[in-house]
């Protein structure tokens, strides 16, 4: 693996912790930035479990002034490649119940943190022409899009736009912009669902089970070594 710094934003979800070790497994001299969104205690138990160079870093994404902050404490690292996992707690929610509030969380911790932090990244890749992006949508952007969940699949097409946008800028910069889109995955991410819809997701699955961060890192891992321009929309359990 080539990459040597990276930021992984979200790192204390399951997929962000699963993807620290298995990062750290490959590649024991890769520096890591790992963000947590109100603790890094299961950040530094890694660290210590790993003794691997991790540096956590604690920002509240839902919160305009710390996001400002942690993307000038970064931007004068030599980051090569970031990984965006955050998003807020899932649940459904009607149209008619959805309040500006939950609306503006959403777009604030998906959308316009990830472009804070970007515009933070983005310059020293520019500069070495050099770099790798990715962040993960959902299959909610393939296809219909399911009900109850306005703030959550809007906030998952601006950032397709995003993606999209991003990739035709970088193309000719060597900076390689890329998405994954898988179904529900079995964390802490849903747990706020009742558990009735969790199985009828897994059961509406091509793989009959809500996927696991095991599902998911090997292909982060893939797509960081991966010379590949351009954006990659990928599902899983086809």
């Amino acid at each position: 693996m080539s990459v040597k710094e990276i930021l992984i934003v979200g790192a204390t979800s399951d997929i962000g912790l699963q993807l620290i070790k298995d990062l750290h497994s490959e590649n024991k001299g890769i520096k890591i930035w790992a963000h947590g969104n109100s603790s890094t205690q299961k950040i530094e138990k890694i660290k210590e479990e790993t003794k691997g160079s991790i540096e956590a870093i604690q920002c509240n994404l839902a919160i305009a002034e710390e996001v400002s902050s942690f993307a000038n404490k970064i931007k004068d690292q030599n980051i090569d490649s970031v990984i965006f996992l955050a998003a807020p707690p899932f649940e459904y929610i009607r149209f008619k119940d959805l309040e500006m509030k939950r609306a503006r969380e959403e777009f604030q911790i998906q959308y316009f943190s990830t472009i804070e932090i970007l515009k933070a990244v983005t310059s020293s890749m520019l500069q070495k022409k050099s770099g790798k992006i990715i962040l993960m949508l959902s299959e909610v952007v393939l296809g219909d899009s399911p009900a109850a969940l306005t703030h959550y699949t809007s906030a998952k097409y601006a950032l397709l736009g995003l993606l999209n946008s991003l990739s035709s800028e970088y193309k000719s910069k060597n900076i390689q912009v890329n998405a994954l889109s898988p179904g529900m995955i079995d964390t802490q991410f849903i747990s706020k669902l009742p558990h009735k819809h969790a199985e009828i997701a897994a059961e509406a699955s091509k793989i009959k089970r809500l996927l696991n961060p095991a599902d998911i890192t090997p292909r982060i891992l893939e797509l960081l070594k991966e010379d590949k321009s351009g954006l990659n929309l990928e599902t899983f359990g086809e």
